[in-house]
């Protein structure tokens, strides 16, 4: 189903409706979903008189309780672009913005009657980290800071979107040895025939791995990986992508617990730094 509106048709159309539910919010320029029908929805958006004028897609996108507001058969469509990097929209194709980056957030509790997404689909996400609370100095400055206004209304960029791509070239560019090849290897492998694992790492996810351990070596200065740049990120890599067996249910094992008895057991490679 396909249907255009300008914000303001969009607003009078579906404030409410029994077959398809939304609310726009046209100061912030964004609006929430729900089709409670198992087909797929566009809807597209634009502000001026001219839709050709308009982004189609923002280059960072934020979906909020992914396994909640939306099917696995809409999730799946933006999947697809992730690897082609395109959008097609009454059949014409359009490139995807540089960078492109989705983010999106499940919530803990709450989540009955929800379709969760299947590991194939979960395998996609590049990693997953939980915030957890804050301490309590960061809760008190919190607090202070929005006594009398908001701190987000003062947030300025932190570089420019020519320095990102520049970033992001450079730690494509970092270097991982034969030897930490071998690491990663060893530890997508011992997921795979751990008794308390059911479905271990994918290849996707190994290659999913080494692009985390090249972006932690970055990020600590150096241009090449080191076996605790993998030990690193080991963790928020995979422990989404794991089926965990009956087994780890039955003894109250997490994922993370499994992970973290891996990085012990799996031999580290010693590798000298330059």
């Amino acid at each position: 189903m396909y249907e255009q509106y300008s914000s303001q048709e969009f607003e009078e159309k579906y404030t409410y409706s029994g077959n398809l539910g939304a609310f726009w919010t046209p100061e912030k320029t964004a609006f929430r979903l729900w089709a409670p029908t198992a087909e797929t929805v566009s809807i597209r958006l634009y502000r001026s008189g001219d839709p050709g004028a308009d982004d189609l897609l923002a280059q960072l996108r934020m979906q909020p309780d992914v396994c909640g507001t939306w099917t696995a058969e809409r999730f799946g469509n933006l999947n697809g672009i992730y690897y082609t990097y395109l959008v097609t929209v009454d059949g014409q194709t359009y490139p995807l913005p540089e960078p492109f980056v989705v983010l999106a957030t499940q919530n803990p509790v709450g989540s009955a009657g929800t379709q969760l997404l299947p590991a194939a689909q979960l395998d996609r996400f590049l990693i997953r980290t939980s915030m957890g609370y804050p301490d309590a100095k960061s809760q008190i400055d919190i607090l202070k800071e929005r006594h009398h206004e908001n701190p987000l209304d003062k947030l300025t960029a932190a570089v420019s979107r020519e320095q990102l791509l520049s970033l992001m070239n450079d730690a494509r560019q970092v270097h991982i040895s034969d030897p930490v090849y071998a690491y990663v290897v060893d530890l997508v492998t011992a997921t795979r025939e751990n008794e308390f694992i059911e479905l271990g790492v994918s290849p996707r996810g190994a290659l999913a791995l080494c692009r985390m351990a090249k972006s932690c070596a970055f990020v600590r200065g150096r241009d090449y990986v080191i076996p605790e740049d993998v030990a690193a990120v080991f963790d928020d890599v995979c422990c989404h992508r794991l089926v965990l067996s009956a087994k780890a249910r039955l003894h109250r094992l997490s994922a993370a617990d499994v992970t973290a008895e891996i990085v012990k057991t799996v031999k580290m490679p010693q590798v000298q730094e330059k």
